[in-house]
């Protein structure tokens, strides 16, 4: 079981986040699928007037397989936007999410969670969810972590996370990457990557995915907001594990209130 030391919150003036993602998927509903989702619009339009739909794409990947994996078409997908276009609940037969590039704290992103979920529980009735999941990615880059070389970027992770970029065989990497799945209790784990890649500027990802899945039995939705709440700490404990206190500081200290993960 995971045991990450449970650090004191503190809000960054410049946190490294890029993007945050609550989904939360349930048995499939054929309203849904057939007819607009007028009410379900009606309950989130005053935060949310923008719409766009787009078809869903499936593609699955075995990293064995020799030859090109296919894409499957899926339903289409509602995607309700914020005025600014940085935020977006999306609606889809099987599964509600939220997710936003503008992350501005907790206390927001869960109060636009619970409009979300509120909003497709009383449209559908939902009975109960089959996987709930939140997910946090991180963009170290040689701007925000104010680093001279691409490797002092990578150099801000603890070194357990970089030992292969290291090995002395070779020199710097031109990409990396690695997975972790971790059990943080019976049914919840989360799921650490690793990334590394040199694009116009070099930049490190921390993309940390916590979830539960009902596994032949439903999760009450009653208790969404617990499990996000408590996928929020567990992701926060991870991300302050993975970068030590002295390098984060970097991001400059706003407090202890709020966490920017």
């Amino acid at each position: 079981m995971l045991q990450f030391p449970t650090p004191v919150e503190i809000r960054l003036e410049n946190p490294p986040v890029v993007e945050v993602i609550c989904q939360v998927r349930f048995p499939p509903v054929l309203r849904i699928l057939n007819e607009p989702p007028v009410a379900f619009q009606d309950a989130i339009r005053a935060e949310f007037p923008l719409l766009e739909t787009q078809q869903g794409i499936r593609v699955q990947i075995d990293p064995l397989a020799t030859t090109t994996p296919v894409a499957q078409t899926e339903s289409r997908i509602y995607r309700f936007q914020s005025l600014d276009e940085q935020t977006v609940i999306a609606l889809a037969p099987n599964f509600v999410a939220l997710s936003t590039t503008a992350y501005g704290g907790w206390t927001d992103f869960v109060r636009q969670l619970d409009l979300a979920t509120s909003a497709a529980r009383q449209t559908y009735d939902l009975p109960y969810a089959t996987r709930i999941g939140l997910r946090y990615v991180d963009h170290l880059t040689q701007t925000n972590t104010r680093s001279a070389t691409p490797r002092d970027v990578w150099e801000m992770l603890r070194p357990e996370l970089t030992a292969l970029w290291r090995a002395e065989p070779w020199q710097d990497p031109v990409q990396a990457s690695h997975q972790l799945v971790l059990a943080a209790s019976e049914q919840e784990q989360l799921t650490l990557r690793v990334a590394y890649r040199q694009e116009e500027e070099p930049v490190c990802v921390l993309d940390f995915d916590a979830y539960v899945e009902g596994k032949g039995k439903g999760l009450p939705l009653d208790n969404l907001l617990e499990y996000a709440q408590r996928f929020h700490h567990l992701i926060y404990a991870a991300f302050r594990w993975c970068i030590p206190e002295e390098k984060l500081a970097v991001f400059g200290f706003a407090g202890e209130e709020r966490s920017s993960v």
